[in-house]
């Protein structure tokens, strides 16, 4: 197992699982922030996330102390392939490089790019759900995955070149963040994203020389690879590839965003309130699940407002990636008060057998159907809970 894998996966060297972050924290907060500003006309309302965009930048990082599985979707080894290195290019199936290879050599290179295939897939379908809060939260995640396709070192086997990784991804932006300047059009629909997603994989594997030449440069003038002298020398050297790297990662990132809400079929965003006063029987609510954390039993409560119609609704649990779980309703309800139980012994308030969950973080979506003076209408929340074993 080559020495990246080894650290990123061992509980041992915490401090080295920290390192490999991609563009690290101000890193992908730029690509993340900038991405809007790409948006089509047409798109150009969901500028609104931008703050969420930016504050859910590095969620994916963060999931990497809880799941261990979730380091190797930060990165690929694409040069351990030989078919790379004679080509250029991978079998871009993930089944079919793990029946060349073998499923632990395929996952120990990393698969960043399905992932950031699958990512691509759940939001299209949450964006077909209309559910707007779990949308923006795969949306900043994409953003990740796609930053860390446009971190050259998170795209070779090369990944620490003279202990340059840290250094060029985290402490020279931190520095020179404000010395990036984006030049701005309109981002375009990707018809074949996952062609698209390969391709700027292979083009930013091409930049790891410029890194290590950038570097070396920089060690010989300074002395050292520390200080302002490293670092000024080294932003000097980087600064034309490096800026060309943060705009072409926003603006494949806007355009993927605004690709998946296009293959979601342009769906609008509608308020999530449609009531004019606060009588609690003539709102939408979706309340904070009690307890949470919780172990083993928590109430999910919702309300449908008191007026002459009935709802088509549902109410399921999501995990971290999006992927649904456990369905608890999905049926047409009347107005009024009700509590879902989740239990994960035992079975729940819509009948279920118990659901098996580990501890950690998910999602509870409430989605609602309805037709109010003939017109079609939606109510969509999702909120998070905690399982605490």
């Amino acid at each position: 197992m080559i020495l990246k894998n080894f650290l990123i996966k061992t509980i041992l060297l915490p401090t080295m699982i920290f390192m490999f972050t991609g563009w690290g924290g101000t890193g992908h907060q730029l690509i993340n922030k900038k991405c809007v500003d790409y948006f089509p006309k047409e798109f150009s309302w969901y500028s609104k996330w931008k703050n969420d965009l930016i504050e859910h930048a590095s969620d994916a990082d963060k999931r990497k102390s809880q799941y261990p599985d979730e380091s190797i979707k930060h990165y690929i080894d694409i040069d351990n392939f030989s078919e790379f290195v004679s080509t250029g290019k991978i079998n871009q199936s993930l089944d079919s490089m793990i029946s060349n290879y073998g499923y632990n050599y395929v996952y120990d290179q990393g698969i960043l790019p399905w992932v950031t295939i699958s990512t691509y897939d759940s939001l299209v379908n949450t964006f077909k759900r209309k559910d707007w809060t779990k949308a923006v939260l795969l949306a900043a995640d994409l953003g990740h995955y796609v930053g860390d396709g446009f971190m050259p070192l998170h795209v070779t086997a090369n990944y620490n070149p003279g202990g340059i990784h840290y250094k060029f991804e985290s402490e020279l932006i931190n520095i020179y963040s404000n010395d990036i300047s984006f030049t701005l059009d309109t981002a375009e629909y990707i018809s074949d994203y996952e062609n698209s997603i390969f391709n700027y994989i292979y083009a930013n594997n091409g930049y790891v020389d410029s890194i290590i030449n950038a570097n070396n440069y920089a060690k010989s003038y300074a002395g050292s690879t520390s200080g302002d002298a490293y670092f000024s020398t080294m932003w000097k050297q980087s600064k034309n590839f490096t800026t060309k790297l943060f705009n072409d990662a926003a603006k494949t990132l806007s355009a993927l965003i605004y690709s998946a809400w296009v293959d979601a079929g342009k769906p609008v965003e509608y308020t999530t309130e449609v009531a004019s006063d606060n009588s609690e029987t003539n709102n939408f609510m979706l309340y904070d699940n009690f307890p949470n954390p919780f172990n083993p039993v928590t109430t999910i409560k919702f309300t449908l407002p008191n007026v002459e119609t009935s709802y088509m609704t549902s109410l399921r649990i999501y995990n971290i990636l999006g992927k649904e779980i456990i369905t608890l309703i999905n049926k047409e309800l009347s107005p009024g008060i009700y509590d879902v139980e989740l239990s994960t012994e035992g079975g729940s308030a819509s009948g279920g057998d118990g659901n098996q969950l580990s501890s950690g973080v998910y999602f509870y979506s409430l989605n609602v159907q309805y037709e109010e003076n003939g017109i079609e209408k939606y109510f969509t929340q999702t909120k998070k809970l905690i399982l605490a074993k």
